[in-house]
Formats: C-alpha cells, sequence, structure tokens
C-alpha cells in the first residue's frame, strides 16, 4: 500500500513537470530536498500528531520559500494536509525512478564495508554500463554488517562480492559433504 501511494503523488509529480516543462528542475529540487527530509528533527516534526498541520504547513513555508517552487512545496502541503507526511522521501524516491526509466538510466547501489574509492566506484560503473549497454547512476553506502568486499543490486540484479557471501558458499560446500 505505501509503495501505491508513494507512486500516485510521484506520478502526479511528474505528470505535472511535463505539462510546464519543469521536470528538470523538480529534479534538482527534489535532490535538496531528499536531504532536508533525512533529518530527525524534521521527520519527528512533521510525523508529531499532536503537532497542528497548519504549524506544520507553515514550518514548511518558512524553511522552503523562495528556495523551492511552489509546485514541489505545494505537494508537500497536500502530503500533510493528507496526514502523509511520512511517505514524503518515499514520494521523492519514486519520483526519481520515474524520471530514470524515461530517460532509460538505470540506478545501481553499491554497498561495501568501507568508503570505496572514486576510481573503484568509476569501474564498477564502467563495468555495468558496458554489459548492459545502459546509462548507469551509482548510489553508495557503506553496510556495516559486511566484513569485506562490495555488493552491487541493479534491477532484479545481485552481484555479490562480499566476503560474507563466500562464507555462505563455504557453508553450503561444508554441509553438502557427506563422510561415508
Amino acid at each position: 500500500m505505501d509503495r501505491l501511494i508513494s507512486k500516485k503523488y510521484a506520478k502526479a509529480l511528474y505528470d505535472l513537470g511535463e505539462d510546464l516543462n519543469k521536470n528538470e528542475f523538480f529534479e534538482s529540487e527534489v535532490n535538496v530536498l531528499k536531504e532536508v527530509f533525512k533529518e530527525k528533527e524534521v521527520i519527528l516534526f512533521l510525523r508529531n500528531p499532536k503537532i497542528e498541520v497548519a504549524s506544520k504547513k507553515m514550518m514548511i513555508k518558512n524553511t522552503l520559500q523562495n528556495k523551492v517552487s511552489k509546485e514541489i512545496v505545494n505537494l508537500i502541503y497536500i502530503l500533510i494536509e493528507k496526514r502523509r507526511q511520512e511517505y514524503i522521501l518515499d514520494v521523492f524516491a519514486m519520483y526519481e525512478h520515474i524520471l530514470n526509466k524515461k530517460k532509460d538510466v538505470f540506478v545501481a547501489k553499491i554497498s561495501s564495508a568501507t568508503n570505496l574509492k572514486k576510481e573503484q566506484v568509476a569501474s564498477i560503473k564502467e563495468i555495468l554500463q558496458e554489459k548492459t549497454g545502459k546509462q548507469i547512476e551509482v548510489e553508495t553506502e557503506v553496510d556495516k554488517t559486511l566484513i569485506a568486499g562490495f555488493k552491487v543490486k541493479f534491477g532484479d540484479y545481485i552481484i555479490d562480492r562480499t566476503i560474507n557471501e563466500k562464507i555462505e558458499n563455504l557453508k553450503k560446500l561444508i554441509n553438502n559433504i557427506s563422510f561415508v
């Protein structure tokens, strides 16, 4: 259900952007706003049921006025009025997904035990583009649960080059050995 809600609002923003020829502009604003709405204080404020809708909208107005287009601010207002403010980041992510799909751009998410060097990320990106023939955008994250190596999630595919995966494969191999 959450995905459907996010998709509905993201699609509406995309359609509006198409009508106004502003999707490129909206995309840059959404990239900035994703960081704003990741802040714990902002999320806690917007999710607090004791704070009135008018106060939440006033905070958005004071924070974003003259910094973000009125269309994006109005979208956020609607989400607040409908008590769906917890979906703001999901709507932005779905909006980016729709844009990427329309531009035939694919996003690969690289998780690694430590921060990868720019050269390593560029190399992975280049290999993916070469293998798929598609334009690739790369997102990286550090996953402290990984021992070493990296994992790439790309559409429905996962390329796992982590020590964790190798340990799991070794466990399976050992479990399949029979001593007769």
